[in-house]
């Protein structure tokens, strides 16, 4: 089911804009939120602990209330040209996604791993790892 068969509008279309967008963002805000998780399993100082998470929430709500306000205008006026680049995009990403999944099948990322390690200075494989 599309987007635009719900509604833009509608509770439907908004839940699954919700989603798309947790399921996208989810890996970004891991971290941060993980640190946050970790303050409070601590026990020491709880408040302090809901407090960053208070803040942490905020941050992000007001990033997404605004990008949402910002952007909406602008994707209702190019709607129309940004349906026909979805449209030639789709066989690029599904070959992209195909080939993606057959490197991967094959374990041809390890080969690229062990071969970058051989070319790598040994103070970026370093800093590759201590962060």
């Amino acid at each position: 089911q599309k987007m635009t068969d719900t509604g833009p509008d509608g509770l439907k279309g908004q839940f699954l804009g919700g989603v798309l967008l947790g399921a996208v963002w989810s890996p970004c805000i891991g971290p941060t939120l993980g640190g946050a998780v970790a303050l409070a399993s601590q026990g020491q100082n709880l408040a302090w602990a809901a407090l960053i998470m208070v803040f942490f929430a905020l941050g992000v709500s007001t990033l997404i209330v605004g990008l949402g306000l910002g952007a909406r205008e602008t994707l209702r006026n190019r709607t129309d040209k940004l349906r026909g680049i979805a449209e030639r995009s789709k066989p690029v990403m599904g070959a992209v996604f195909l080939t993606v999944g057959l490197l991967l099948f094959f374990n041809v990322n390890h080969i690229i791993d062990a071969w970058a390690m051989q070319i790598m200075p040994i103070w970026l494989q370093d800093l590759s790892v201590r962060f």
